[in-house]
């Protein structure tokens, strides 16, 4: 499968990371000013909720110059935010060796490579006969290089392919490659499940609510009631596709304000709990990332926008639906690669390819996981169905 050798233990039943929060974080401190992070601030008692908050600046940023973090402890939103704000520099200035060279030069000499037609706009896909920057990626799979274009894989600026739609879509981190990777896939199949959703008819969408207590956990009860101590309505939904890894959506607010005030939030993971509680804390942060009004990409007109009348019904919505109580567990970052690799091969995809953009004096792992297979309405500018869209529209 994907991974191999010696296993790298979770530290914690709710974390997916190898070292110690305190490990993780010093090591990601030690870059701030080479990665032109200035601090992190604590904005959990901006809202009323109480769910640990964190936000890191990067006041130079190309992109983003705030980023958002959250968890179960003010360490884990900590090191949340830290790695976050770490991704994005990385991804606007990759440190990896870049050749350049046309598709069809590639095709001459051997190599695989990444095709970025899914994210340029509609009839306007690579030339073959274009020369552009590739960097090299891993095809997770089948353990062979892939070339993938550097435009597709960094933030902030595309010098050879200046209309492609550049996202954070499996852009992720971790204290060792196994462990960024995963946090990728999950994106990405987190992602491709937000897709379908969006495809489903209401009436389908609104018997997915359930009723987190179903999941038999303190920690996503203990959640849930933090909202409903705060007065602030919270529904559960299960967005899971026939990838089978856990995919829930939580929506937070009673949709009678503005678009903001209703907030969604995702999670995907193998075990059903993780995901709601990546779900719960992400709506948590949704709300904190709205209330403190630093985010770049917050236009006013959004604070004055209604919310979507869909989004409104679904706040209302019975919890009827009955997720599978199935669940994987794994003492390893591996050993939960391993079984979401898997799913994705069941469920016939197997075109995964991953490229490394830290340098290897780094401390850390930050990774950028592709999938054509996989869809991504959301993030993609450029988005039209692909096979499993059309599929489940029925054609």
């Amino acid at each position: 499968m994907i991974a191999r050798g010696a296993p790298a233990v979770l530290t914690s039943d709710h974390l997916d990371r190898v070292a110690p929060l305190q490990a993780t974080l010093a090591a990601v401190k030690a870059k701030f000013p080479e990665l032109g992070i200035t601090r992190l601030a604590r904005q959990t008692d901006l809202d009323i909720i109480g769910i640990p908050c964190w936000a890191a600046f990067r006041p130079a940023a190309n992109a983003l110059a705030v980023n958002q973090g959250k968890g179960l402890s003010d360490d884990a939103a900590k090191v949340s935010a830290a790695m976050e704000a770490a991704e994005f520099a990385i991804a606007e200035h990759p440190r990896v060796a870049t050749i350049r060279a046309s598709a069809a030069d590639l095709e001459l000499e051997g190599p695989d490579w990444f095709n970025p037609s899914r994210s340029l706009p509609l009839g306007a896909p690579l030339a073959i006969d274009q020369a552009i920057e590739w960097v090299s990626g891993s095809a997770l799979f089948e353990r062979r290089e892939t070339l993938v274009p550097l435009d597709l894989v960094r933030l902030g600026h595309a010098t050879d392919l200046p209309g492609i739609c550049q996202s954070t879509n499996g852009l992720a981190s971790g204290n060792t490659p196994a462990e960024a990777i995963f946090h990728g896939l999950c994106e990405l199949i987190e992602r491709d499940a937000e897709t379908h959703w969006s495809i489903l008819p209401q009436a389908e969408r609104m018997a997915l609510c359930f009723d987190p207590s179903v999941l038999n956990d303190p920690v996503v009860d203990d959640l849930c009631a933090r909202f409903a101590a705060a007065g602030v309505p919270l529904r559960l939904f299960d967005l899971t596709t026939d990838i089978a890894v856990p995919t829930f959506m939580a929506l937070a607010g009673d949709g009678r304000g503005s678009r903001l005030e209703l907030m969604a939030g995702y999670g995907t993971h193998p075990s059903p709990v993780r995901a709601a509680v990546k779900a719960i804390t992400e709506v948590a942060q949704g709300r904190v990332t709205v209330i403190a009004s630093a985010r770049d990409d917050i236009a006013l007109q959004d604070y004055a926008d209604r919310a979507d009348p869909g989004l409104s019904e679904l706040a209302m919505a019975d919890p009827v639906h009955h997720p599978q109580s199935g669940t994987y567990l794994s003492a390893s970052v591996d050993g939960l690669l391993n079984h979401i690799g898997q799913a994705l091969l069941d469920a016939g995809i197997d075109d995964v390819t991953s490229v490394s953009l830290g340098s290897d004096d780094l401390g850390f792992s930050v990774v950028r996981v592709l999938c054509d297979d996989l869809e991504d309405r959301g993030p993609n500018a450029h988005w039209r169905p692909g096979h499993r869209a059309l599929h489940a529209l029925g054609f």
